[in-house]
């Protein structure tokens, strides 16, 4: 993952652990780049005096993925990309309302690539997190957010944070957030 590309092939061999791992790593480059840094930051300001907390911040975050993000459910094979590629590519449908600019566009691995760094931005401590789903054609993303991170943010552990399916609130896993929001017969069940 080293050569300067925004997409990556992933070959079904490479097991879950070492895709976490490349997720993460995309995660931290993303959380370098100084337009993901400045939409981070804008996303998660607070309204003049209010006092977000931790778990607020981490909600926010989680809210801004579906305006930035449109879901794409690609290719039968894995492929990952750079978090400016997800968020600025201009590959999604529609219009952003937080950009302006027409809307970014990935899968789970690459929604979540794109929280995790806007968390790694913040100090909040969060990774990738593999859903093992044998009975799906496919398996599934989240993050894992947990106490520490430079911002000392305190959660009370870890805690999944859902940012595949549009109205997931911070601690549900995908599976609660789905079954909360209209379990398999709703139109997000697909992304799963």
């Amino acid at each position: 993952m080293t050569a300067p590309r925004d997409r990556f092939y992933i070959p079904a061999e490479v097991p879950p652990p070492e895709r976490v791992r490349m997720l993460d790593l995309l995660s931290d480059a993303g959380a370098r780049d100084p337009r993901v840094q400045s939409l981070a930051r804008y996303v998660a300001a607070c309204a003049a005096g209010d006092n977000c907390s931790p778990q607020q911040t981490v909600q926010r975050l989680m809210d801004s993925i579906e305006p930035l993000i449109s879901y794409e459910d690609g290719p039968d094979f894995e492929m990952f990309q750079t978090v400016p590629f997800t968020l600025f590519c201009g590959e999604g449908k529609g219009i952003s309302p937080i950009t302006g600019h027409v809307k970014g566009a990935g899968r789970c691995s690459h929604r979540t690539a794109v929280f995790v760094a806007f968390c790694k931005v913040l100090g909040i401590n969060a990774k990738a997190k593999w859903f093992q789903q044998d009975w799906a054609n496919r398996n599934h993303v989240a993050a894992w957010v947990c106490d520490g991170g430079k911002a000392r943010a305190h959660f009370g552990g870890c805690f999944s944070a859902e940012v595949t399916i549009p109205g997931a609130v911070f601690g549900e896993d995908p599976y609660q957030a789905l079954d909360r929001l209209g379990g398999a017969g709703s139109e997000h069940a697909g992304r799963l």
